[in-house]
């Protein structure tokens, strides 16, 4: 173990969600917050923190720019770090690349980006359709 004191938040469904984000926003020894992307990207406000780390691959963007922007919002007096956790030739830098591929894309046309298609889908796994 190594004594980093933190607080994991795996369900919103226990009635615990706004306790926990309460503790973790009071407390002055708790250095680390966490918790699914799914929850990080809706509605909450954490400036209390300066840092997010991402380890598990994200194929929707707009929720990884959400998670990032619950941090880096009005509000915030720190610098904030983004820190992604790739492993090589895995799964994830599959994701990651599709994503700076999409972002790309979607900088060149309205700025939007779209919903995963079923031909994207497979050619991030390498799977024909039939």
């Amino acid at each position: 173990m190594n004594h980093v004191e933190s607080i994991l938040i795996s369900g919103s469904g226990d009635g615990k969600f706004a306790a926990k984000i309460d503790q973790f926003r009071k407390s002055d020894s708790c250095r680390v917050l966490l918790l699914p992307t799914r929850f990080a990207c809706k509605g909450l406000n954490l400036t209390e923190a300066s840092r997010v780390m991402f380890v598990n691959p994200i194929l929707n963007k707009r929720d990884e720019l959400q998670a990032i922007g619950r941090v880096n919002r009005i509000g915030q007096t720190r610098q904030t770090y983004v820190h992604k956790f790739i492993i090589k030739d895995s799964i994830e830098e599959l994701i990651e690349n599709y994503n700076k591929d999409r972002n790309y894309r979607s900088n060149c046309t309205n700025g939007e980006f779209t919903d995963l298609t079923v031909g994207e889908f497979c050619a991030l796994f390498n799977v024909y359709k039939a």
